[in-house]
């Protein structure tokens, strides 16, 4: 299994369509109960949200994350590995408060794909000094 790095990587979409599917009907049987709050409740909090749902689910997930070397903005979002190269991206900051995240589609959002870098919330927190929303912030439809 890959070791989560803060290296830079590019991965190929999952084409596991079983696995796909189960992840698809997972999200979509959840709300967030808060709206998006830039450096409140953002994409960071949302995706450590959507990994706490996907670990009900025995499904492990990473942060995956990118920053912009123009603007030096960061976005965070999903991880979940099918092997070391193949991956399913995950976005929660898509669809508002109703949707706890969108799987992207790499033809339509090579962004997420390319240049991308992987690791725990444990090491997140401890590079960052961020320790997250601890709370439950979603419920089940």
């Amino acid at each position: 299994m890959l070791i989560p790095t803060s290296q830079s990587q590019n991965f190929d979409e999952s084409s596991n369509k079983e696995l796909i599917t189960n992840i698809r009907n997972i999200l979509d049987s959840y709300k967030f109960t808060k709206e998006y709050t830039r450096g409140e409740f953002d994409c960071s909090d949302m995706s450590k949200q959507v990994m706490n749902i996907l670990e009900l689910y025995n499904i492990s997930s990473f942060l995956v994350y990118k920053v912009d070397p123009d603007t030096l903005e960061a976005h965070a979002w999903v991880g979940v590995l099918e092997n070391d190269t193949s991956i399913i991206m995950i976005d929660p900051t898509y669809g508002g408060i109703n949707n706890v995240g969108v799987i992207m589609n790499k033809k339509e959002n090579p962004f997420y794909f390319f240049n991308v870098s992987i690791m725990t919330f444990e090491e997140y927190a401890y590079r960052t000094g961020d320790f997250l929303e601890s709370q439950k912030l979603y419920e089940k439809i």
